[in-house]
């Protein structure tokens, strides 16, 4: 049972290296960096939040970040035309989500689901484009939110489509 186990944690390790588009985790004020192959932490990244979601390229290099109120490029300065969902706030946990966009390797789709139950109406969900290379690589989004869905609670996640290239996005 143990060597099953071994050899199971083993061929996972080697399938987790392939996939480096979540080779950067950010929590609180830490930034954790698996892109060379070993776990490196620094505070480089704006932190501070619980809520962040980050994306890399596949080769494990940071795209974009972004936090509960700005979104940064890879130079860590903020993304243009951040379209706004005031008066209301992404959910505290699983409030946003970044995904490659389909068929595109320069373009991100930013997820942001509102949180608003707390303070009356119900939240909703929507998605915006960015541009990675607009304002030469400093990135801009492309148009408003598409709001998809109303009265959404504060469960956001994404998981890979069997094609590979496109994403399955769960919202509740």
């Amino acid at each position: 049972m143990r060597c099953a186990l071994l050899a199971l944690l083993v061929i996972s390790c080697g399938v987790a290296v392939g996939q480096l588009r979540n080779a950067h985790w950010l929590f609180c004020d830490n930034h954790v960096s698996f892109a060379s192959g070993s776990a490196v932490v620094s505070t480089q990244l704006h932190g501070g939040h619980n809520n962040a979601a980050i994306l890399s390229d596949p080769v494990g290099q940071l795209l974009v970040y972004a936090l509960q109120d700005s979104v940064h490029n890879a130079m860590h300065g903020p993304v243009a035309n951040v379209p706004g969902s005031d008066p209301y706030p992404p959910a505290f946990q699983q409030g946003l989500l970044l995904l490659p966009w389909p068929g595109s390797d320069h373009d991100a789709a930013y997820f942001y689901n509102e949180y608003a139950a707390y303070l009356g109406p119900p939240g909703r969900c929507g998605y915006s484009r960015i541009d990675l290379t607009a304002g030469g690589g400093q990135g801009a989004f492309v148009g408003d939110m598409t709001w998809f869905m109303d009265s959404s609670t504060c469960k956001l996640t994404a998981v890979p489509h069997a094609n590979g290239e496109d994403y399955w996005v769960l919202v509740q």
